[in-house]
């Protein structure tokens, strides 16, 4: 197998026919356990009394999220009442049973009454045996006469959380920091709990100790989670874009790789630099994943990006690269990735035929992406090493990139970037395509231009456009001023729940070829050169509407537009 076709199969199938892009990462990253976490269920509201809540807050690093806790993370749970009864809460005591191989309790904070007395007294190596006649989430049942015991058990403690004041207590009063520790698995099962508790309102002239059946855990009564791999790295996605697609409308999606199972872990949306932070789904060193980068815009904004990126400068272009003008030629014009994008027969080779297949897809005469529907069956988005280090001489080289090596994650940095980059299918003129970086010679260039680094010139096509009535017809007018353009494409939007699409009208010589079709209120014209010859100055090209109106306001508006001088760069159409 040659070169080209090495390369196109690393990048999924990036042009022709083989189109999907599967970015298995060897190297790099991503494991979830399969999280046994729990938060104790079917508990019961006590209504009338006292709620207890064993409450996961975080962890001191600010994740929420209990799942993604990893090991020696520290944890904040607190121990929160939920006074429903209409006696106050002044004493108050819970027990709190924990794993000592799973857990290190390694501070606590209190928040209680001004004047209010906390105390804290543990016992080592003794775990509980609750009383099968109560319901376990019955704290005072578990605890008066009776009730539930303790007995001797290595690794675990029971800690006795108590308070008094003279005013009641409410909310979280006191909040316990666990150390995660690196355990077995079944360490974590109901490996912080609440065992017990006793609650009374000493306000009055008696004591009033809340009654069986008034006290009860719930929501929730233990925790059990298995902690993740302790990974301290932030990583995070980049992808260059070109200033032309819009990031924010593409979204990754990273898939843990199992054998020949994929499972989705995470999915993020890229901001509006092409970043995203997936340290989150970063759970374990030592697991393949995948990342694909899907649409997340609307399929009217999809279809738009299609719109834009084959254009009229992207046949000028290929022209030139195939030596179809006087002046160009193969491997002058072009650079790699030009030379993949552009290949749309897939023939491993740049020809007239390449340019007449984008031609017919700007004349709507065919569709270029028809087989390629999805935005990762047009655009393939590929590891930047691999990217930057593509050459024309490699494309022809048949030891070239047997694997596309995926971007690796060093473990030992702070902060590691997963950068890739983007191209299009058909872009031959890289406007929604992004440059190679970090090569010697990343463009070819000929008769002073330069393609493979920076892909719309600073080159305009002056013009002058108006709308107006006449003969009760809508017409849209073009005058080209300028005389260095051999090509020229504009669409038109036009609301068709008022006008009617009848013709275009090209005055632009006799050697120029004219296009002009209408659908769906979008109007495709232009006009090519195909001798490589100027379109003549104060040429003109009017699009009419027939529609009974008044007024040209807001009926008839520029979609894009694209130019291609004779010298093949690339036009900004400026207006008059």
């Amino acid at each position: 197998m040659n070169k080209i076709k090495q390369f196109l199969k690393k990048i999924e199938d990036f042009l022709y026919s083989l189109y999907e892009f599967d970015k298995h990462m060897k190297k790099s990253i991503l494991f979830l356990l399969i999280p046994i976490f729990s938060f104790g269920q079917d508990l019961v509201s006590s209504e009338d009394g006292i709620d207890i809540d064993l409450d996961f807050i975080g962890t001191t690093a600010g994740i929420t999220n209990l799942s993604k806790v990893q090991v020696n993370d520290t944890i904040m749970v607190g121990i929160d009442l939920n006074n429903l009864s209409a006696y106050e809460i002044t004493y108050i005591h819970v027990d709190i049973e924990y794993n000592t191989a799973a857990f290190a309790l390694v501070d606590q904070e209190w928040d209680v009454p001004d004047g209010a007395q906390e105390s804290v007294f543990s016992w080592t190596n003794v775990k509980w045996t609750p009383d099968p006649n109560h319901p376990v989430s019955d704290l005072w049942a578990q605890w008066s006469s009776g009730g539930g015991s303790y007995g001797q058990t290595n690794g675990w403690n029971v800690d006795h959380w108590q308070a008094v004041s003279t005013t009641g207590f409410e909310g979280t009063y006191v909040t316990m920091y666990f150390k995660v520790k690196d355990a077995d698995v079944e360490n974590y099962e109901k490996a912080i709990n609440i065992t017990m508790a006793r609650a009374a309102d000493n306000t009055g002239d008696q004591e009033y100790v809340h009654p069986t059946g008034t006290v009860l855990a719930y929501p929730t009564q233990y925790i059990e989670f298995q902690p993740l791999e302790d990974l301290d790295s932030n990583i995070y996605v980049r992808v260059d874009f070109n200033e032309n697609v819009d990031p924010t409308k593409v979204k990754l999606v990273v898939k843990e790789i199992v054998g020949d199972d994929e499972t989705i872990v995470g999915t993020m949306v890229l901001d509006q630099n092409g970043d995203a932070n997936i340290t989150e789904f970063i759970t374990k060193s030592d697991v393949d994943y995948a990342y694909e980068f899907v649409w997340n815009g609307t399929e009217e904004e999809l279809q738009n990006l299609k719109d834009q990126i084959v254009t009229i400068s992207d046949v000028v272009i290929t022209l030139e690269e195939a030596g179809e003008f006087e002046h160009g030629g193969v491997g002058e014009v072009f650079g790699p990735i030009q030379y993949i994008t552009a290949d749309v027969d897939g023939n491993q080779e740049i020809t007239g035929q390449d340019a007449f297949t984008l031609l017919a897809h700007v004349l709507e005469e065919s569709d270029l992406y028809s087989e390629y529907d999805a935005f990762d069956e047009f655009a393939a988005v590929i590891p930047a090493e691999f990217y930057d280090s593509v050459s024309i001489e490699t494309l022809f080289n048949d030891d070239f990139g047997d694997e596309m090596e995926e971007p690796d994650i060093d473990f030992s940095q702070s902060s590691v970037d997963l950068i890739f980059r983007s191209a299009m299918f058909g872009d031959a003129n890289l406007s929604h395509s992004v440059e190679q970086g970090d090569q010697e010679n990343p463009s070819l260039t000929a008769k002073g231009f330069q393609y493979g680094t920076a892909t719309i010139a600073e080159s305009f096509i002056d013009a002058t456009y108006t709308v107006s009535l006449e003969n009760g017809k809508v017409v849209a007018t073009l005058e080209i001023l300028s005389s260095d353009t051999s090509a020229l494409q504009i669409k038109l939007d036009y609301d068709n729940t008022r006008l009617a699409f009848e013709e275009v009208v090209f005055d632009t010589g006799n050697t120029t070829t004219n296009f002009g079709s209408a659908k769906n209120g979008r109007v495709n014209l232009g006009s090519i050169n195909s001798n490589g010859e100027a379109i003549p100055k104060n040429s003109t090209i009017k699009v009419v509407f027939d529609g009974n109106v008044s007024s040209t306001v807001g009926l008839v508006n520029i979609f894009n537009t694209d130019a291609a001088s004779i010298s093949g760069l690339q036009q900004i159409l400026r207006l008059q």
